[in-house]
């Protein structure tokens, strides 16, 4: 697809992190407690370098690379048992019957400064946090607990990637004060968390949102769709000015801001992961397949973004001739294996339900309040009620789904319509 912009202009989007710092890191990690079995070595997920930091647009499952690991013990299971002794009084033992292990560690998870976290899920199975957070105002951290099986495995700071963040205090305890802060990085510190009964560091993966404010001239209002997407216009503005350099003054802001209006009148966001090493341009034209437009330049030499609708004016859209062509088109048929798919893009709204619970009456349900639930995997709730309450009923979007009559606390699987987006109100009734 040809954008009327100079050959060979665009480069990699590709951004490698800086490598040096985390290798310093890396080179101090602390090997298993004296305590442990011999076979105890710590088992972990391998830590690349080299590789493309990952850059997100809207919202998407990242899974992140490790930046170091420290504190690394172990806790000895005990049993009791007691034996006849002399005389025939029993004598008490205490025997080792394995190991509970912690570790502190640290993943960089994407580029920031990112909005929102909303699920953490362990080995793809274990969701150990949900609920919603948001990047406090001054760009300071966060701190979150995580459960798993109803019981605290520990807690984590989350360090959103802004350009005034400071070094985790949780490093500098073994690394020293001389650490770097990573600017720019949005990354999170497990502190000291309960990691299983087998030495072996568990694999995450986190949902989150990221839609950057681009700045003017172009018009941040729209940049963000629906609650988890980012604007398109958004994003190709980003990928040029922020990730490529051009400056804006290369852009046409009119052109961009009627597109970016229009996308939002039609609810058109996308969920973009920018993770391979390719040029701006082939990310670009995934975009612009995905939203029906065009980049050209206008009469006064600036690039414009058109969309093209049932309205569109056919002087509007570019003319390619064959007479324009510097060699003479070619047809090439890819292989299946180098066949892309939209997959590449994240169709707005395809991959989370929405669940915002309250509970009234004299009772509770929790989780409480909005909850992110990825499609494929079962919301989970508790319904307890107060001291001579009684749950009675149950709504979703105010239809009554469930009537009865049961004090105390109740545990409930709903399963919800799987493949599309909805936002889900569910209500419980105590009397």
């Amino acid at each position: 697809m040809a954008f009327g912009i100079p050959a060979g202009y665009f480069i990699m989007v590709g951004i490698t992190l800086a490598i040096g710092a985390i290798g310093m890191l890396l080179a101090k990690k602390t090997q298993t407690d004296s305590t442990a079995p011999a076979t105890s070595k710590l088992e972990f997920t391998a830590a690349d370098e080299g590789i493309p930091t990952v850059e997100l647009l809207g919202t998407s499952k990242l899974v992140g690379n490790i930046i170091g690991y420290w504190n690394n013990r172990s806790v000895a299971v005990t049993q009791d048992s007691s034996a006849g002794g002399k005389g025939g009084a029993p004598a008490a033992t205490s025997n080792i019957t394995g190991y509970k292990y912690y570790l502190t560690w640290a993943i960089g998870i994407c580029l920031g400064p990112v909005d929102a976290l909303y699920t953490i899920v362990q080995d793809n199975d274990s969701v150990v946090w949900r609920g919603e957070i948001t990047r406090p105002n001054d760009g300071s951290s966060s701190t979150i607990t995580l459960t798993k099986d109803e019981e605290t495995i520990g807690s984590a700071e989350i360090f959103w990637g802004s350009s005034v963040q400071i070094p985790s205090t949780v490093i500098q305890t073994y690394e020293g004060t001389d650490i770097p802060a990573y600017r720019g990085l949005c990354y999170i510190v497990f502190n000291d968390c309960y990691i299983g009964d087998y030495n072996r560091a568990p694999n995450y993966s986190f949902s989150v949102r990221k839609c950057p404010v681009v700045g003017l001239p172009f018009d941040d209002t729209y940049r963000q769709i629906g609650e988890f997407d980012v604007n398109p216009a958004t994003a190709i503005w980003y990928i040029l000015t922020t990730m490529r350099g051009l400056s804006a003054t290369w852009l046409d802001s009119v052109a961009f801001n009627t597109a970016a209006l229009t996308l939002y009148n039609e609810k058109f966001g996308i969920g973009m992961r920018i993770s391979e090493v390719k040029k701006a341009t082939d990310y670009i034209e995934d975009i612009l397949n995905t939203i029906d437009g065009v980049l050209k330049y206008g009469a006064d030499g600036k690039i414009g973004l058109y969309l093209i609708r049932g309205a569109t004016a056919v002087a509007l859209l570019p003319v390619y001739t064959d007479d324009m062509m510097i060699e003479p088109p070619t047809f090439q048929r890819k292989s299946w294996m180098d066949t892309y798919n939209m997959m590449k893009v994240d169709y707005s709204g395809r991959n989370v339900v929405v669940i915002t619970s309250l509970a009234t009456g004299g009772g509770q349900i929790y989780p409480l309040g909005k909850i992110f639930v990825p499609l494929g995997e079962v919301p989970y709730f508790r319904f307890k009620a107060d001291s001579g309450k009684f749950l009675s009923q149950i709504k979703q979007d105010g239809i009554v789904i469930w009537s009865g009559h049961i004090g105390g606390e109740v545990a409930d699987n709903t399963y919800w319509e799987d493949g599309l987006f909805k936002d889900i109100v569910l209500e419980a009734i105590f009397s």
